[in-house]
């Protein structure tokens, strides 16, 4: 069987498993069960992945800098000091990416090749103001990789689209990637690249200019933001 066959069998599986696959699509995917043995061993497979996801002992190690900053909205401290964009409009997206986090930590782990697979470390779901998710990254670090997952975000031939990550240590925003188009879907990163990510507090996707930001610096055109939490266990 071919490589690509069976890649689409294996999302096949995965959305019928996670209820994604419906009508007759459905219908017409359960009499191959009888028929595909192969089929039917993946669908065993996404379901005990997913079952593992729900195990209540299994936990997702929340910052506590969330909890903290939470409570700072919901109890006001007047702040003379003027802060960037970047740092005071972060609790829609870290409200939403978090309840996201689950849903799309599967989503996201069936883009993976199965010869690839390998625990993640890190998971972002970054979202837009009005809470849709736009981009989903996770990173294996045993591989410094990260995986992307696109939803619906635009790119023009003009611009390009950069990850940038704030960090928790300085609360300086640095550049991960540039990219060019929508279509990629992992890439390695640099002994550095992954300390940022060790180190970040969320990150944000900005449209810049093609190439990237001139100036190292992220335009005030954010797509979308979410925190970054590390994965226990």
């Amino acid at each position: 069987m071919s490589s690509e066959h069976s890649a689409e069998q294996n999302q096949e599986a995965f959305e019928y498993v996670t209820g994604l696959l419906r009508g007759n699509e459905r219908v017409q995917f359960e009499k191959r069960l009888s028929k595909e043995p192969e089929l039917t061993q993946l669908v065993t497979t996404w379901e005990h992945r997913l079952f593992v996801l729900q195990d209540t002992e299994a936990s997702i190690t929340v910052p506590s800098w969330l909890w903290t900053s939470i409570n700072q909205k919901i109890n006001p401290v007047t702040e003379t000091k003027k802060q960037a964009w970047y740092q005071v409009t972060w609790i829609p997206w870290a409200f939403a990416s978090l309840f996201f986090l689950v849903s799309f930590f599967a989503v996201m782990w069936q883009k993976i090749p199965l010869e690839s697979k390998a625990p993640i470390d890190y998971v972002a779901v970054l979202t837009d103001k009005s809470g849709e998710a736009k981009l989903t990254a996770m990173t294996t670090g045993s591989d410094q990789t990260m995986w992307l997952s696109w939803q619906d975000v635009q790119l023009s031939s003009e611009h390009s689209l950069q990850i940038w990550a704030i960090s928790k240590s300085d609360h300086q925003v640095r550049s991960i990637a540039i990219l060019n188009d929508t279509t990629t879907n992992s890439f390695t990163l640099s002994d550095a690249h992954w300390r940022l990510i060790k180190d970040a507090q969320s990150l944000i996707l900005t449209l810049e200019d093609l190439g990237g930001s001139p100036i190292d610096e992220p335009s005030e055109h954010q797509i979308a933001r979410g925190v970054c939490v590390r994965v226990s266990g």
